[in-house]
């Protein structure tokens, strides 16, 4: 009998340490929801990156490697079997939460419920579903809320020192340069490779928009070394990132 439960713990360890990532089209699917939710709700742009870093740059990070028990039945089923209708209640969440933090008027969790109820068709949520996945969903980013660096306000910084510092800059697009981070977190590659070192990637995204809206003949700024101090990293990462970011733009379906 004490050999029998021991073997049962065993597969209860393994079960718990072993999580598959979401399939890919899930997972872009999902990221592809939350902007086309924080468009909808008109959402001021650093609640949309920020919900955009919960999510995608956390949670869904997080979730292969998750070594933690969770306390019951009712927390597991949120997140094994990996659904695509669950993934979209939690970038419901993630954009709720983000509203706490920057919204003069938080979200009301009613309206989510309601978007929740016209989008999501697989499956339907209440209102204690969206109180609880919220619980499940701090425990894997290990309720880590901090905001400061994020890519978005990276880039609105280098955008001011850009700004004031270069003639051309009144060339450049600022919603370029939001189009171009849109893409890379909807990137799986992008987002798991580069998402984290944010002073680089706010770097390349200034540069790929740089490339894009700027004139020919209005476009002598060296940017790229002008980055590299300001930024203080090297030019070889940025121009790699901007190499794959233009590779990524041009394989996205218009």
């Amino acid at each position: 009998m004490q050999r029998s439960n021991s073997q049962g713990l065993i597969v209860r360890r393994k079960k718990e340490q072993v999580m598959a990532s979401p399939p890919s089209s899930y997972r872009r699917a999902a990221l592809a929801f939350l902007i086309h939710i924080t468009q909808e709700l008109r959402s001021r742009p650093l609640t949309k990156y920020t919900a955009l870093c919960f999510f995608g740059d956390r949670f869904l990070r997080a979730l292969p490697a998750r070594g933690r028990a969770w306390e019951n039945d009712r927390e597991i089923r949120w997140i094994e079997p990996c659904k695509e209708s669950n993934l979209q209640l939690f970038a419901l969440i993630s954009v709720w939460i983000a509203s706490k933090i920057h919204e003069t008027r938080p979200i009301y969790v009613g309206s989510l419920k309601s978007i929740s109820d016209e989008l999501i068709t697989e499956q339907h949520f209440t209102i204690r579903d969206f109180i609880e996945a919220e619980l499940v969903f701090m425990k894997t980013i290990h309720f880590n809320l901090r905001t400061g660096n994020i890519i978005f306000m990276c880039l609105e910084d280098l955008l001011i020192q850009f700004r004031n510092t270069a003639v051309s800059a009144k060339d450049l697009k600022s919603s370029v340069c939001l189009d171009v981070l849109d893409i890379m977190y909807e990137s799986e590659d992008l987002c798991s490779t580069f998402l984290s070192t944010d002073i680089v990637a706010a770097a390349a995204i200034l540069v790929v928009a740089y490339i894009l809206t700027v004139p020919r003949g209005r476009s002598e700024f060296p940017m790229i070394p002008w980055l590299k101090i300001v930024c203080r990293c090297e030019e070889e990462d940025i121009e790699t990132l901007c190499e794959r970011i233009l590779m990524s733009i041009l394989q996205t379906p218009t």
